[in-house]
């Protein structure tokens, strides 16, 4: 799922990081956090993730801005979900 976007479009974001940083993505390494119909959830669950692992450790910035404020709100949701 991860590998053909880096094959097939050039111009695809992950094509974009991997070109200039002369890094290889390792894609048996990879998991899929999550699925949504809604974009603007998984663009909030995007933020969260980038801002848990850290920016220097994705590849992309996120695509919506996420608060400390609302993380924290995450953080009591998901704890409280799981």
């Amino acid at each position: 799922e991860h590998a053909a976007p880096l094959k097939q479009s050039p111009s695809g974001q992950l094509a974009v990081h991997c070109d200039p940083c002369e890094c290889t993505p390792v894609f048996s390494d990879l998991a899929i956090l999550g699925r949504y119909s809604k974009k603007i959830t998984w663009e909030i669950h995007e933020a969260y993730a980038i801002k848990e692992k850290g920016v220097d450790k994705c590849i992309s910035e996120p695509s919506v801005a996420l608060t400390d404020k609302g993380r924290l709100f995450l953080d009591k949701e998901w704890a409280r979900g799981k």
